[in-house]
């Protein structure tokens, strides 16, 4: 599906418009004739396909008459496309009727247009750009528009108008995209909406920057490659730049920059800028650096090709929502390649516990272990852009486990552990890094047990341990009609999670509180930890 969206379709709810066009494009109006020149939901819808991954045009309403006027707006354009900050795939003119120029000043003005728009990108934006062309079909003769020299054709025909396709007429002229409607409707738009199909010979792939599915033979990313890229990017101390992906630092990016993400590029941090530029350093932002892996091919010397290796340009909660497969940071897989996230950020697990992100101005590029960092959730990217092997289960040395050992054998471990006593690990839980908690539980046990006090999970600590028998569980039963489940104990400062019902059941994790006169119990919810009124549940 192809929808065109404006100021005229409102607030759109994007988490219910992003899959009705999940196998299309948007195309978004960003300027015109406007107060200050940009649409009033060009921000906010942008913002929205972004981060549902939906890939997006934009395209600006030609008003001007001249072709001094057609540089101006050009100006004006590219100006409120780079402020907000993500780059389209296409760049469109709208042409119509209601442009009010003379039919023989339209196509020196156009033109006009359109080569200063792709001066201003080569020079201070993505570089060349692809630019597109929607024409009135009843100006598409008069106008007489060097049709050739754009990278596609979009033409409105209607006829009926009804809705659907099945009511329009096709229009009479060579084009890629047929404007079928303007009264569609479609999840997340409240009123009227366009609604477009292709009907030339470019596949949808070539509006959507999605490569076709990867053929046998074919050369295809690793998860170890982009591990290995990004341990690279590392020990080369790239540094954090905000809206970059591996590029040089030079004075000119650093304007541009400072132009597009004022918020980012502040007085205060322009001695910290001048340093990395004199320190001829190379920058990208958290996201960045896993766009940079694509768009370089893997090599860090290489100059970044724009969505190259079919990579789209996303925020990092655009990546996330890339993953097909997802789960709770406690439960990451030791497979090097994965991606790791919380909100607004996301980084590379790289192997072994540890994990690599642009973490930000006052820090730069980081290597730390995976539970030192901020991650809420870990994700593999879709098999379009990279392959993971898994990793074959780690299998305890002779000597066995010990502190700093890190992966699924020492998560095993910890939930035995668990199993014995459910308040051994009160801190981590069943994370998979052996530390100083974990060492603890062990010694524990072994006292237990009878066994020497070593810490070192051997093959006599396992043998006894796996042969206990486990302590009863206990759950929290919900009494109340309808309960909070919340992120700490007690209502202030915390947030609410869920809604549970009576008679439902929660693990107790085996800990309460007294907040206020209230004993609050410890859960279990979705894999993580939370909290529930005793008030309106009991522990059984």
């Amino acid at each position: 599906m192809v929808c065109d969206v404006a100021k005229y379709q409102g607030k759109i709810d994007w988490d219910a418009l992003a899959p009705a066009i999940e196998d299309g494009y948007v195309a978004i109006k960003a300027s015109g004739k406007y107060a200050n020149g940009a649409d009033p939901q060009y921000a906010r819808n942008v913002e929205g396909a972004v981060s549902h991954g939906v890939p997006f045009h934009v395209f600006h309403f030609l008003y001007c008459l001249t072709e001094a006027e057609a540089r101006r707006d050009a100006g004006l354009f590219f100006r409120t496309v780079q402020v907000v900050g993500h780059w389209p795939l296409f760049w469109a003119l709208d042409c119509e009727a209601g442009w009010g120029i003379p039919a023989k000043q339209a196509r020196p003005v156009a033109e006009a247009f359109e080569v200063e728009l792709r001066r201003l990108a080569r020079e201070s934006g993505p570089g060349e750009i692809r630019v597109g062309l929607y024409i009135g079909h009843n100006v598409y003769k008069s106008y007489a528009l060097d049709y050739g020299r754009y990278d596609y054709v979009w033409i409105p025909r209607y006829g009926d108008n009804d809705g659907t396709q099945a009511g329009s007429k096709r229009p009479d002229f060579p084009c890629d995209v047929w404007q079928y409607t303007d009264k569609g409707r479609l999840p997340g738009i409240s009123g009227d909406v366009d609604l477009n199909m292709l009907i030339g010979d470019k596949p949808m792939e070539f509006f959507t920057g999605k490569a076709e599915q990867k053929k046998e033979g074919d050369t295809m990313f690793t998860g170890k490659q982009l591990a290995e890229f990004c341990e690279q990017v590392y020990k080369a101390g790239w540094v954090y730049w905000y809206g970059t992906y591996g590029n040089p630092c030079t004075t000119s990016l650093y304007n541009s920059k400072k132009k597009q993400y004022p918020a980012h590029y502040t007085a205060d941090r322009a001695s910290g800028y001048k340093k990395d530029i004199d320190g001829k350093k190379t920058c990208a932002d958290c996201v960045g650096m896993i766009k940079a892996f694509f768009w370089k091919g893997g090599d860090l010397a290489a100059k970044p090709v724009y969505r190259a290796n079919n990579c789209p340009d996303v925020s990092a909660n655009g990546m996330i929502k890339l993953c097909k497969q997802t789960g709770p940071i406690k439960t990451i897989p030791d497979e090097p390649g994965l991606v790791v996230w919380k909100d607004g950020h996301i980084g590379v697990y790289v192997g072994g516990g540890y994990t690599v992100e642009m973490k930000g101005f006052a820090y730069d590029c980081k290597r730390v272990k995976v539970t030192s960092g901020p991650w809420t959730k870990w994700g593999r990217l879709p098999a379009t852009m990279i392959s993971y092997d898994p990793a074959p289960e780690p299998k305890p040395e002779p000597q066995g486990l010990r502190r700093g050992d890190y992966g699924t054998a020492v998560r095993a471990m910890q939930e035995a552990l668990l199993r014995w006593d459910a308040k051994c690990l009160p801190k981590y839980g069943p994370d998979g890094d052996f530390g100083a908690e974990t060492e603890g539980a062990v010694k524990a046990f072994q006292a237990a047990a009878g066994l020497p006090v070593t810490g070192v999970y051997d093959e006599a600590t396992r043998a006894k341990l796996t042969g206990t028998q486990p302590v009863q569980r206990h759950d929290v039963t919900v009494t109340g009609d309808s309960v909070n489940v919340r992120s700490g104990p007690g209502t202030s400062g915390t947030r609410i999670l869920a809604v549970v019902h009576k008679g439902d059941r929660l693990p107790w994790q085996g800990e309460d509180r007294i907040v206020d006169g209230t004993a609050w119990h410890l859960v279990e919810f979705e894999s993580e930890n939370a909290w529930i009124s005793g008030k309106f549940s009991k522990v059984c």
